[in-house]
């Protein structure tokens, strides 16, 4: 058998408490106030359910729509950008690369357009369609977990969420009170897409 000393490094107090620094600075960069957004925006879909439970109103259906939707663009968003942290020293590595060049462009939110002298340079905020940026969240989130994309779009429930997605632009931008109401079968879709989503992930 082994003596134990030629398995464990010999790593002094001040080199353990510098790896500990560190890991707790990569830590903070990565999930930074993740933790704390993420119950914020969870509370607030809580609380408009208990109010959408208290009392069936149209105010009702529309507050726990809109902090649905809040909380899907959180959660995506924190997704995001622990991918982007965790890849970010790829493009400078002669390694193996999860993401490839268009995948870390889009993490970044920029593309590149001509100027007029000719010269390249970055337009930032490269918004991109909702349901396309939330299968390309899922499948990138998967790739850094090196497993199979497993979230499931062929079967209602991922209807039920482009549905909502839908009744949650037109309460967004109305352009009559009948836009603004919310109907019995719409919050039944509104539901199952949150069902839908929470499985998913």
């Amino acid at each position: 058998m082994s003596d134990e000393s030629e398995i464990i490094p010999d790593i002094s107090s001040e080199e353990l408490e510098e790896i500990t620094r560190e890991a707790k600075e990569f830590a903070d960069r990565v999930y930074g106030n993740y933790t704390e957004f993420m119950i914020s925006v969870a509370a607030d879909v809580k609380e408009a359910l208990a109010l959408l439970r208290s009392g069936d109103s149209q105010f009702a259906r529309r507050t726990y729509l809109r902090s649905f939707f809040s909380f899907v663009e959180g959660v995506l968003f924190a997704k995001r950008n622990i991918v982007r942290e965790y890849t970010k020293d790829e493009a400078s590595s002669h390694g193996p690369r999860i993401l490839t060049d268009g995948e870390r462009m889009l993490l970044e939110e920029i593309e590149y357009e001509l100027a007029d002298n000719g010269e390249t340079r970055i337009r930032e905020r490269n918004f991109q369609p909702f349901l396309k940026y939330l299968r390309f969240t899922f499948h990138v989130s998967a790739k850094l977990h090196r497993k199979a994309n497993e979230v499931d779009y062929s079967g209602s429930g991922w209807q039920s969420f482009r549905a909502a997605y839908e009744v949650r632009n037109r309460i967004t931008h109305p352009k009559s009170r009948a836009d603004l109401l919310i109907s019995g079968d719409e919050l039944a879709q509104l539901k199952a897409a949150a069902a839908w989503f929470l499985k998913q992930m």
